[in-house]
């Protein structure tokens, strides 16, 4: 893919290629369940984490539409600085993000797919007896291979996606 600058806390990241920068899972009380940087993005945890707790209040407005509606996913949430957060928020108000620096070649059927099979992974992963049910931080090697292998699918470019 093509190179693009990508600049935080006016910090040039030199040749940020990935799409993706982050993924995070948050419980019922907006407690940090799951957070993890990719790539180049690795270095700036404090920052990326500071979007997630930002796209909190635009999170809780979306609890209320939700309500009324089916559809788990959420979409597009909010611009912040040069990323773009989608979201994905289940029946017992687990929420997943996912941040993502070049959107140009995402299609919501990608996203809504990458937000399913994560869903699907974290179910697999409560059905685990010995995992505490009560907003303990997701600790599985299984949870991160999904997260891991669906991030790298949004990451190939258009052409190579079946």
């Amino acid at each position: 893919g093509a190179s693009r600058p990508s600049w935080m806390y006016g910090k040039f990241i030199e040749n940020a290629q990935g799409v993706t920068a982050a993924v995070a899972a948050l419980g019922k009380e907006n407690q940090k369940l799951y957070f993890r940087l990719f790539d180049e993005y690795k270095s700036e945890e404090e920052y990326f984490e500071s979007l997630v707790f930002v796209s909190i209040d635009v999170l809780d407005e979306c609890k209320e539409r939700k309500a009324s509606q089916q559809d788990m996913y959420l979409g597009f949430l909010c611009p912040v600085d040069e990323y773009q957060v989608y979201g994905y928020m289940t029946n017992t108000m687990v929420k997943f993000l996912v941040i993502v620096a070049d959107t140009n070649r995402l299609q919501e059927a990608e996203l809504r797919d990458f937000f399913r099979n994560i869903h699907a992974a974290f179910v697999d992963y409560l059905m685990n007896p010995f995992v505490p049910i009560d907003g303990e931080t997701i600790k599985s090697s299984k949870f991160d291979a999904t997260v891991e292998k669906n991030v790298a699918a949004l990451e190939r470019p258009a052409a190579q996606k079946p």
